[in-house]
């Protein structure tokens, strides 16, 4: 910008075309974050023209006090704002740079983008404009003090000033206070991308910014940013050496995720724990390829601070937090005192974290025991007193044991209730380790024996559910009459085939057992069996629970260990497909059913799904499906998708005589999507195009009543 030269010699800017990106996408959703509108604030329609940017007062509004900082393609100016007499920092394209279009559009993204992200941590901007030469700026609001990067730098020197300064807990809270900026920037959509000591700026008084959004990218939007993909031969997305995830170092931008930030946000934590960032070397490639073979030495620090860190660190993203928000937390709860999922915490943990919040209650216990040794040692004269002294300390020892164990009982509770949420989820192992820990707190909770009989019921032990109801080992078991029939009734019996299973379905549902099916499904699907025996018993008991549906009819094929091709097509109010809980199943046909419910089901192996004439209404009634290829909604309500995302590997798509259908935008992210299938009526819908600029194969049908 020409007024900010310091002298009137020095060249000014060449004028720069600016383009005008289509920065955002449409209404994003993100889980267990607040809906975001984009499309409202940065409408390609709405964004001014060069015209309407340019301040032809800018030469006289802004007088240039001193350059702060060249770096990239910026250069920053400390500059005095005229008309509000306020100190300020002005960002420029570098003088002597010739900017391409992709510059000053990268430009204009970081400070657009930057704009939008309106948290205590990241820099505001106060004003985008272009001067009357055309060359644009933004400014913002002016720094004081110093990046993390220094401060590092002296503590690995061995400071002393900067150690008293700068103690561990207060790195990690500077720390949790960059995890809060960018979960908030994640809940725009936004990935940083560039995360490291360097752009963490530390104020004079306590303020804290993350800068540097010049490589931040939005996950929705549909056209992926240039900055990322310049050219096939490119071998680095975008980051910095040492700092970025293996994802990253490959250079696969569609590898690039919230998970990207979290692996760079583990590095700085790393770095903060061991003062030498995660991967080091002699030279860039050095760097890169010790990045990609994801070898770190753990640090020799406390345990689950270190594991909390290589635990956000994992080469393969799902090994890492699922979120910025569960790193936090992991780190604050071992800031309180608690143990933290990095750990994969035992009970013994529990107890030896438990003692250490109780500091003062444990030190007493060992005083106690420290008065009563040196009594009985020293006191011999005084036998009767020093019996006393014991007594007492032993009854200090009574109340600290009596405190340990009320604290265990006032827990076994809460993991109770855990165990029946994954039971209602059909999360089972899961279950299973929460009872087991409630019952190992309070072997004697009624209600958690309960819930054990009805395990062992589901899972053919009668003899066991039989003890626990019949309470046989003299401890009380909550009355559950009922249970206790179906025990006793099948106890002493061989063990249940195929042909007998019918029978006992229809016991699980006379003695009101029904919501334990799922688990006795599970238990018997999940272990090897005989297709020729187990699927007609299957079919039998599928119409036992749906009895609206005549003639049920269940046809299967097996693939061996890869699971089975089930079709359950063409029977009319099917809805409960609770028996084939537990099977790996391949296909699944329920054309022309009723409304199926799927939560029960393992699909995890699903590739093909046919929901074809069902009375389905929205996608989440389907859930997750991560290996689908198929999907087949035609002739239902489901009209809304923007939850297709959900489905990473779909490929075909059938969307035809869906009564009032929106193609979504989200559509164009499904990476590998080759053909849908349309309503001759849908053809004039605007995301037609860009579906078939994007490649898709547009397969249209007449609808048919």
């Amino acid at each position: 910008m020409k007024t900010l030269q310091p002298s009137e010699n020095d060249p000014s800017h060449p004028p720069r075309e600016i383009l005008n990106p289509n920065l955002f996408a449409d209404e994003i959703n993100f889980s267990n974050t607040e809906q975001i509108l984009f499309q409202d604030d940065l409408d390609p329609a709405d964004t001014p023209h060069a015209a309407e940017l340019t301040d032809t007062q800018a030469d006289t509004r802004y007088q240039p006090l001193q350059k702060i900082n060249d770096g990239g393609m910026k250069t920053i100016w400390e500059v005095k704002d005229t008309r509000t007499r306020r100190t300020l920092a002005m960002a420029l394209i570098q003088a002597d740079r010739i900017a391409s279009q992709d510059d000053i559009q990268a430009f204009l993204h970081e400070a657009r983008l930057t704009a939008h992200l309106q948290h205590p941590h990241i820099l505001p901007i106060y004003d985008i404009a272009l001067d009357k030469t055309g060359n644009p700026y933004f400014t913002m609001k002016r720094l004081r003090g110093e990046t993390l990067e220094p401060i590092l730098n002296r503590l690995q020197q061995g400071d002393p000033a900067t150690r008293h300064a700068y103690p561990l807990t207060r790195l990690l809270q500077i720390f949790l206070n960059i995890c809060d900026a960018v979960e908030y920037a994640h809940t725009k959509g936004v990935l940083h991308l560039d995360i490291k000591p360097a752009n963490i700026m530390i104020g004079d008084f306590g303020d804290l910014h993350l800068l540097d959004w010049g490589l931040a990218t939005l996950i929705t939007t549909p056209d992926t940013p240039a900055h990322l993909t310049d050219a096939p031969t490119r071998t680095i997305v975008g980051g910095t050496p040492g700092y970025m995830a293996p994802e990253q170092a490959h250079g696969t931008f569609q590898q690039v995720h919230f998970h990207t930030d979290i692996y760079m946000l583990s590095a700085l934590l790393y770095h903060l724990l061991t003062l030498s960032p995660p991967h080091t070397g002699d030279t860039i490639q050095a760097i890169l390829h010790h990045t990609v073979q994801g070898t770190i030495p753990p640090p020799q620090t406390n345990n689950a601070l270190a594991a909390i860190a290589m635990k956000g660190l994992s080469k393969s993203p799902s090994d890492r937090y699922p979120t910025v928000a569960a790193l936090s937390h992991d780190l604050r709860n071992h800031l309180n005192g608690y143990a933290t999922l990095a750990e994969n915490p035992t009970l013994l943990t529990h107890l030896q974290l438990l003692i250490n919040r109780h500091r003062t209650a444990t030190l007493l216990l060992l005083l106690a025991l420290l008065i009563i040794t040196t009594t009985l040692t020293l006191s011999f004269r005084s036998i009767r007193h020093n019996e006393q002294l014991a007594l007492n300390a032993l009854d200090q020892l009574q109340q600290k044991n009596k405190y340990i164990q009320q604290t265990a009982l006032a827990v076994a509770p809460d993991y109770l209730e855990l165990a029946r949420q994954h039971e209602h989820q059909y999360r089972f192992p899961q279950a299973d380790t929460a009872l087991a820990t409630a019952l190992a707190f309070n072997p004697q909770n009624p209600q958690a024996r309960l819930l054990q009989a009805h395990h062992h019921l589901s899972q053919l032990q009668f003899d066991k559910a039989h003890d626990l109801l019949s309470q046989a080992d003299g401890i009380p078991t909550a009355s559950a009459p009922t249970a206790l029939r179906l025990a006793n009734k099948y106890r002493n019996q061989p063990p249940i085939t195929d042909e007998q299973l019918p029978a006992l379905t229809a016991d699980f549902i006379q003695h009101n057992l029904t919501p334990l099916l799922p688990r006795l499904f599970n238990h018997l699907n999940r272990a090897p069996l005989n297709p020729q025996t187990r699927f007609p018993a299957l079919q039998a008991c599928l119409q036992q629970l749906n009895p609206d549906t005549p003639n049920l009819q269940l046809q299967q094929t097996s693939f061996g260990a890869a699971g089975h091709l089930i079709n359950l097509g063409n029977n009319p109010e099917l809805s409960n497909l609770i028996p084939l809980t537990g099977l790996p199943i391949t296909i699944l046909n329920l054309n022309q059913t009723g409304r199926p419910d799927l939560t029960p089901l393992r699909l995890d192996q699903l590739r093909e799904l046919r929901l074809s004439g069902t009375r389905l209404e929205r996608l989440n009634e389907i859930g997750d499906l991560p290996q689908l290829n198929v999907l087949d909604i035609s002739r239902t309500r489901i009209n809304d998708l923007s939850s297709i995302l959900r489905y990473p590997n779909l490929t075909t798509l059938n969307l035809s005589n869906i009564p009032n259908l929106t193609l979504s935008p989200r559509l164009v992210w499904c990476q590998k999507l080759t053909s849908i299938t349309l309503s001759a009526t849908h053809a004039n819908q605007p995301l037609i195009p860009t579906l078939t600029a994007r490649g898709i194969l547009l397969l249209y049908e007449t609808d048919t009543p």
